[in-house]
């Protein structure tokens, strides 16, 4: 991961298409593809203005026209336009569009929680929490307190610039916190947490000063460990686009290009859907590039310019 990547956590939309094209091999036109396939399935978080207003685009917005260069989307069936459109850089990579952090035997605090919550471990300059909710972050936090006190091995600093060393399991018992005040129900006990910045805390916050071990911090866990504890099955291998996106792709450049297959068009059906394959250097008998898959291409793509 570049040091500008390591530092954002949402992605313009126009840079989004170009890292993912890089990452996949691919066209520009093909990224956008994927990318909107993603969207669609609610599977990665948008963000951008309507005039002063901050949205967040739910997935059906994906169906609207997007403007992928000026970053724009506009509504199906609704006057107003999205701008300044930007992809959640941490969705991205789960979903194999961006290439994943490189292994590490241990990972941060603030890493460890991103992997709790997103199931990606990344630095917390490209993260902040960004698309997770309050909730689930304290959830994570108590998690990985859990899990630590359940023997996934952690190290830490008992005292500012001391050396890094070993955490004694027991140090995140719940018994380390002593019972000065009454729990909100025995459902809800008081537990030892790791926070984002790699400190031990408590769970609810106010009940710190009842907590008797040392004041750790700079906290790192065993990467291997917690995925073995709470592993994260990341979603490999999405269903992609309904249809090839080389082939969609090859459609969009035809059509942008004036040509219009049918009746009231000006290109007969068998030279479009040649010449469209030809594009792809396929033939009508490869699977997936008959003139009735071209067809309805065609079809699903005038639907969504009405």
């Amino acid at each position: 991961m570049n040091a500008v990547a390591a530092n954002i956590s949402w992605l313009p939309l126009p840079e989004a298409v170009a890292r993912v094209a890089r990452h996949l091999g691919c066209t520009p036109e093909v990224a956008e593809l994927w990318i909107v396939d993603a969207g669609k399935g609610g599977r990665i978080k948008a963000r951008g203005m309507i005039e002063s207003w901050p949205v967040s685009p739910l997935p059906p917005a994906w169906n609207g026209t997007i403007d992928f260069a000026a970053a724009t989307m506009k509504l199906c069936d609704v006057s107003c336009e999205i701008t300044n459109v930007e992809l959640l850089f941490i969705d991205l990579i789960a979903r194999d569009l961006l290439p994943a952090p490189a292994e590490k035997a241990r990972w941060p605090a603030a890493e460890a929680i991103a992997y709790l919550v997103k199931g990606v471990p990344l630095p917390w300059g490209a993260w902040q929490r960004a698309g997770a909710s309050p909730a689930e972050v304290e959830q994570a936090e108590i998690d990985l307190g859990e899990v630590i006190g359940d023997g996934v091995p952690a190290w830490g600093r008992s005292r500012p610039f001391a050396q890094k060393q070993q955490i004694p399991a027991d140090h995140f018992h719940p018994d380390m916190i002593e019972n000065k005040a009454i729990p909100v129900s025995v459902a809800h006990q008081p537990k030892v947490v790791v926070d984002c910045q790699g400190s031990i805390t408590t769970s609810p916050r106010q009940r710190w000063e009842d907590y008797r071990g040392p004041r750790w911090q700079a906290i790192e866990v065993d990467s291997a460990a917690l995925k073995q504890a709470r592993p994260r099955a990341r979603p490999r291998k999405q269903p992609g686009p309904a249809h090839d996106p080389l082939l969609v792709a090859a459609i969009k450049k035809r059509l942008k290009a004036g040509h219009r297959p049918g009746t009231g068009g000006n290109e007969q059906w068998d030279r479009f859907c040649d010449e469209v394959r030809k594009d792809c250097g396929k033939e009508a008998t490869d699977r997936g590039y008959g003139d009735k898959t071209i067809t309805r291409i065609v079809d699903e793509l005038n639907e969504q310019d009405k």
